[in-house]
């Protein structure tokens, strides 16, 4: 082992000391960053259907994942043990919750449908969120707002929020139940153990039932004019016409449509008028009808 001088030795330890000053400073810099990002996602959780769970991948405790649906499509992010006290305001899930499931998105395709859904934002606000390009500007009040810059109503926000997310599990919840009840109507007066014939037609109905409960958890937006032929919802339908067992079975398949299709999909694609359409749907977004 070389000897050094006490010079040497000096300079050794100063080296030491500044590479461990260093070392603290990129860590500060580092959990800053990271802070700094988990605080931003608290904000995201706040504003979209979100909720979090723990996170199995992840060896060591206290380690959580959070899931949002932004524009319709899910985001997860890791959240740290430490971060966790900024996410008491989203829903708490077990991990097999259907919720807390990873659709499979990569990191590249999160983040390149976020940059999409934030221009198709600011396209459609554009004149609130706009910087004024001079004091003249600034001071001229906005089309349909008292004063531009006029305070923001949070409360308010987070209470539309509030109501639409009950309303959106409300509608979950009638889809469900809707689901169950088709799956009794149907086993009672075929299942048997020597007609095959009706079992196969039980198992088919199995599947197209099965689709429409998956596609609960991943709706999607449907053009108003065009309607994907393979939505699940469309083999429930025509699933129902085909042998539901029932006196009213035109009835029975509207109540079923109706629940199921509206958390499916925000368009009634039995008005074929775009126009009338638009207004429609939005109403009857908002309305609660029993199936």
């Amino acid at each position: 082992m070389p000897e050094y001088s006490h010079e040497q030795n000096l300079r050794l330890a100063q080296k030491m000391l500044d590479q461990q000053g260093q070392i603290e400073v990129l860590t500060k810099e580092r959990d800053g960053a990271y802070r700094e990002r988990a605080q931003l996602l608290a904000l995201l959780a706040a504003l979209h259907p979100s909720v979090i769970a723990p996170a199995p991948d992840v060896d060591e405790d206290g380690w959580q994942i959070l899931y949002l649906r932004i524009g319709g499509k899910q985001a997860s992010w890791h959240i740290a043990p430490r971060d966790a006290e900024l996410y008491a305001h989203v829903e708490h899930v077990p991990v097999d919750d259907r919720r807390a499931h990873w659709d499979g998105h990569t990191t590249e395709e999160k983040y390149a449908h976020i940059g999409q859904h934030a221009a198709r934002l600011y396209a459609e606000a554009r004149g609130q969120v706009e910087t004024p390009p001079t004091p003249a500007d600034a001071a001229t009040p906005l089309q349909g707002s008292e004063e531009q810059g006029a305070p923001v109503d949070w409360q308010a926000i987070a209470q539309q929020r509030e109501r639409e997310l009950k309303t959106e599990g409300e509608a979950r919840r009638r889809a469900e139940m809707a689901i169950a009840r088709v799956r009794l109507i149907k086993k009672a007066p075929s299942r048997s153990a020597f007609n095959l014939q009706a079992n196969a037609v039980d198992d088919g109905w199995d599947q197209a039932l099965d689709a429409v409960h998956a596609a609960l958890g991943t709706p999607e937006r449907c053009e108003t004019k065009n309607a994907r032929k393979d939505h699940p919802v469309h083999e429930l339908l025509a699933a129902l016409k085909a042998g539901v067992p029932h006196p009213t079975p035109v009835g029975l398949v509207g109540r079923y449509y109706e629940a199921i299709h509206k958390v499916c999909c925000p368009y009634d694609h039995s008005e074929r008028r775009p126009g009338y359409a638009a207004a429609a749907n939005r109403a009857a977004l908002d309305e609660s009808q029993e199936c």
